[in-house]
């Protein structure tokens, strides 16, 4: 998606933007972007919550998460790939992905293609605050009686479960705002260009909202810093987590080598 919002520098250079094969790389990077960043947002939130709501760390499965991310990466190339290819030779009119116009993403004319993209992105915010508003309700003792024991744990067991809230927060005000001003467009039957005068409102909006939403790494980022730092690669006092296979390697040698000098 970034790559895709990088692109624009030539559309800015040459003051216009037009159907070729600059246009179509656009595209392509546009839809698989913003759709994979979606399902694994939304794959991030399933473990997550697992992994809070059975008390304990998953234990890792390099083979499940290659699969899924084997399968997401195939199923957004294939959606693009074959969609291109389906109308590639019916002209640039007609053409899968064209000028919208600040940018190439799927043709307007495409509107339920355009659909199949937003459902994800749809299914991943209202997943994300599905899913966070009840690990928010579990930290804050809704499931569990959490009123016994040190108030400081109690304190810090409720601040965990509001900073659970910001990661569907994040993901909304990145989503939202661009969702509602594209179908504000493209819901009409027959939409003008936004380069019309009479649209400057709905372009400025449309400008500013999608450069937002192409912040949604940088923000995903931060929420993991901020939120959940123990899913990182080490815990807090530098060791690596159980199950994680780095650490079973380290375990054997180091029992190996203990061995090693008891003979």
């Amino acid at each position: 998606m970034s790559i895709g919002g990088i692109m624009d520098f030539q559309w800015v250079a040459e003051r216009q933007v037009y159907c070729g094969s600059h246009c179509t790389t656009q595209g392509v990077f546009q839809f698989v972007g913003e759709t994979a960043v979606a399902m694994f947002t939304l794959a991030i939130a399933l473990h997550t919550f697992i992994s809070i709501w059975i008390g304990r760390r998953l234990t890792y499965r390099p083979y499940f998460w290659i699969t899924y991310s084997v399968c997401v990466w195939v199923y957004v190339i294939l959606f693009a790939f074959i969609a291109w290819a389906t109308h590639k030779d019916e002209g640039p009119e007609r053409g899968f992905f064209a000028p919208t116009p600040f940018w190439c993403w799927i043709n307007y004319k495409y509107a339920k293609q355009r659909f199949g993209e937003y459902l994800w992105l749809w299914a991943a915010g209202v997943g994300n605050l599905i899913i966070y508003s009840a690990l928010a309700l579990l930290f804050c003792g809704c499931f569990t009686d959490i009123e016994q024991g040190d108030p400081n744990e109690r304190r810090e067991y409720r601040r965990e479960g509001w900073l659970q809230l910001l990661n569907p927060l994040g993901y909304t005000i990145l989503v939202l705002p661009i969702s509602v001003v594209r179908w504000m467009y493209i819901s009409r039957p027959n939409p003008p260009s936004l380069l019309d005068p009479n649209m400057g409102s709905l372009a400025a909006a449309t400008l500013v909202f999608h450069s937002t939403f192409r912040l949604s790494g940088l923000i995903n980022v931060l929420l993991v810093l901020f939120t959940r730092s123990g899913l990182l690669l080490v815990n807090s006092t530098g060791e690596l987590y159980h199950g994680d296979p780095r650490r079973e390697q380290e375990e054997r040698r180091r029992d190996e080598h203990q061995r090693e000098e008891g003979q």
